[in-house]
């Protein structure tokens, strides 16, 4: 770097710049938050949908998953993990059961009815290895979706819209193993175009 001032005396000087990637537009597509209803420990039937809205595949590798309390899980595949473009990638905390993650995580659990009082709530943050935040989740007792969300899972109806929203959110219309309510690592049973799902409303799926 030169610089030269008014009285066109300069110096030299050396500058470096870090380049980061743009942050990939991945969301939080479907969270499954209780499967013990059903006699299956959540620490072994959790999973976390991711949803890739970009048109280019994103590795995740040294991703972090944070929960509300501090908790955290580096994700670090021994090979690339790679979300496609318009595509999924399946989080889970076992692969005992009927579903096939395509990596397993730990340390982090997803707060639930059956565990908590009515005023709980949870938040999942998705970082990538530079701190940035990719997407994050709220949700709590309140919402009518995470009360009904016992072994059938949340899905977002459009992942282009805001997942903070309990109204953009419902419960699974799919089943899969014979019994479980959800459609890991595909698209959500109640995907929508654009998002109303009141089918009385003049504006539905509109």
């Amino acid at each position: 770097l030169e610089v030269v001032d008014e009285s066109n005396l300069w110096d030299l000087d050396t500058s470096s710049i870090s380049i980061i990637r743009k942050v990939p537009n991945i969301v939080i597509n479907e969270l499954m938050i209780s499967t013990s209803s059903l006699s299956f420990p959540d620490i072994l039937g959790e999973y976390i949908e991711l949803y890739n809205l970009d048109y280019m595949s994103h590795d995740i590798n040294g991703y972090t998953i944070f929960g509300t309390t501090g908790e955290s899980h580096v994700i670090s595949s021994g090979t690339p993990l790679e979300i496609p473009a318009s595509g999924y990638l399946l989080l889970g905390r076992t692969d005992i059961w009927e579903i096939e993650p395509d990596y397993i995580y730990s340390g982090i659990s997803l707060s639930d009815p059956l565990e908590n009082a009515n005023n709980f709530y949870d938040i999942i943050y998705l970082k990538t290895p530079y701190d940035q935040l990719v997407d994050s989740v709220y949700y709590d007792g309140v919402w009518d979706v995470v009360n009904a969300a016992s072994a059938i899972s949340m899905e977002v109806i459009n992942p282009t819209l805001d997942n903070n929203q309990p109204g953009n959110w419902a419960t699974s219309i799919s089943t899969f193993g014979g019994f479980w309510g959800g459609s890991p690592g595909a698209e959500n049973s109640v995907y929508m175009l654009y998002g109303c799902t009141d089918p009385q409303a003049l504006n539905y799926n509109e």
